[in-house]
């Protein structure tokens, strides 16, 4: 940084007589002293997103998984690792700017007329509603495009972009419709994106792009509903058709050998063909969320693949919910990233940007205690941040844990504890010392409740808790800010004072329908 104010020092600032001359000055200083080729492509390929758009870092990558901007990366997940480290070097270098919207970012205008202008000119064009359409010279050494639609009624019949690597269209409205062999055109294209797309995509040129490593169409209609010509995408690596109403994942899927991420999110009522998922040799992320609650329908052999399946995945959103597929028959153990639910739909709120954009490692578990147990899904405690319990015959948290488990719940960021009938206490005490990141916590229809707290170490030994908790400085709930209880009704108290002196960050508290409470602490 020190490197760099000197740069700025050795400009005379003074003969800049305009803003733009002093912003290009200050961005290429910047972007001259990022050290990793990461940022540097991350920084170009944010560059070609529209002025204050909220940029998804899992579209960064995903397109950059295509783009095959990550070296020697072995994985998807060690990928989406880089691409958050470069977010996050790129802020602080100010050629980002963060963005309202948790799990994603924004760049700022003048930072974006720097890349377009002059990193990556005549190789990116971003282009709204056919304005400031590219000369022809352009056209022919563009690399990388994004055309936002709205409010076009016509696509240009001279759409031609021979060495178009990426090309992302969105916002299209009923009327616009893309011309006969759209994709014949750009053979060398390496990333499609079609985005909120209401003309139904007639695709079947795609099967020409033999290069196509990265497919990642939403909220987007398609012609018959029929998918089977991605099976001609031999090279394809991230397939993403997530809310497209796609009825039924056919054989030809399982052609896509090469294939590591399978987005299904929204796909009601699916189908899938004997076959699909056992072909799937090297998938690493696979995303089945349904919506509406209407799961996806499996048949006798798709669960025995994806059993199979299961043992290798790194990344998994599922319900185990109105289908036939059973938890206790799949592996959990070599999950980092996950959205799992048992017995319910996922408590995934789609409208919320949030949720949309950020994914945080959640267990939505309606069930009971056995379940738990057998199905080992509690392997996964040590890796949730959102964690919702609704089972009917626990007394402790404890109870749904596996003997060996020590360190539970540490990176738990949300609890939300309902309908336990049985649940006399929440936490034992070495259970509530671990939850050193709760930040929100929410007890609701636990009839027999009577403190979150334990006065015992473990079920059977009685040991106060004023002996056991570490100082009011490092305490349990030390992170809380949120805490709602409601309809406890045996409930007496809420914590001891130790663990009360502790609450340091608390801004919400709020008790309602528990009329035996006595006092908040004792």
């Amino acid at each position: 940084m020190g490197n760099c104010a000197e740069e700025l020092q050795r400009h005379n600032l003074k003969d800049i007589d305009n803003l733009d001359g002093v912003a290009y000055t200050v961005f290429n200083i910047s972007y001259d002293y990022l050290k990793k080729d990461d940022d540097k492509a991350i920084f170009v390929l944010c560059g070609l997103f529209q002025d204050d758009f909220d940029i998804s870092l899992e579209e960064l990558v995903r397109y950059g998984w295509g783009l095959q901007l990550f070296m020697r990366a072995d994985s998807l997940d060690e990928a989406r690792k880089r691409t958050n480290m470069s977010v996050r070097n790129l802020i602080r270098a100010n050629l980002l700017t963060e963005s309202s919207i948790i799990g994603c970012v924004k760049m700022h205008d003048l930072a974006r007329a720097f890349v377009l202008g002059n990193i990556s000119k005549f190789k990116q064009a971003s282009i709204v509603n056919k304005s400031e359409w590219p000369t022809r010279d352009t056209c022919l050494s563009c690399e990388r495009i994004l055309l936002t639609c709205k409010g076009m009624s016509e696509f240009p019949a001279d759409f031609y972009y021979p060495y178009a690597s990426l090309l992302k269209i969105m916002n299209g409205d009923r009327l616009l419709e893309l011309p006969d062999g759209f994709h014949e055109r750009m053979e060398k294209l390496k990333v499609i994106a079609y985005d909120k797309m209401q003309n139904p995509l007639f695709l079947a040129s795609l099967q020409c792009s033999i290069s196509l490593r990265t497919l990642f169409l939403d909220s987007c209609l398609l012609v018959d509903n029929n998918i089977s010509f991605l099976g001609e995408l031999l090279n394809l690596e991230v397939l993403s058709i997530a809310r497209c109403n796609i009825r039924k994942l056919t054989s030809a899927i399982g052609k896509l050998k090469r294939l590591k991420l399978l987005d299904l999110t929204g796909c009601v009522n699916l189908c899938i063909d004997d076959g699909v998922l056992e072909n799937l040799k090297n998938l690493e992320e696979l995303y089945m969320r349904a919506s509406e609650e209407k799961p996806i329908r499996f048949t006798d052999p798709n669960c025995d693949e994806l059993k199979v399946l299961s043992e290798k995945l790194i990344a998994l959103e599922f319900e185990f919910f109105e289908n036939i597929l059973q938890p206790k028959n799949m592996s959990f153990e070599k999950l980092q990233r996950f959205r799992i639910s048992i017995g319910c739909s996922l408590n995934v709120e789609t409208k919320s940007n949030e949720d949309r954009y950020y994914f945080k490692n959640t267990l939505d578990l309606t069930t009971n205690r056995s379940d738990i147990l057998d199905c080992k899904i509690n392997v996964l405690f040590s890796k949730t941040e959102k964690l919702h319990l609704s089972v009917k015959d626990m007394i402790y948290v404890e109870d749904i844990m596996s003997a060996s488990q020590n360190s539970t719940f540490s990176r738990l960021k949300v609890l939300h504890v309902s309908n336990c009938q049985e649940l006399t206490h929440l936490f034992t005490i070495p259970v509530a010392n671990g939850l050193k990141l709760l930040e929100s916590l929410t007890v609701s229809s636990c009839p027999a409740l009577k403190s979150l707290v334990s006065l015992s170490d473990s079920v059977k030994d009685m040991i106060y808790v004023e002996d056991i908790m570490p100082p009011p400085q490092n305490s349990a709930f030390s992170r809380l800010k949120v805490l709602h209880v409601s309809d406890c009704q045996e409930l007496t108290h809420l914590f001891t004072i130790p663990v009360a002196n502790g609450l340091k960050l608390l801004e919400s508290l709020t008790v309602s329908k528990c009329p035996a409470l006595k006092s908040l602490n004792w």
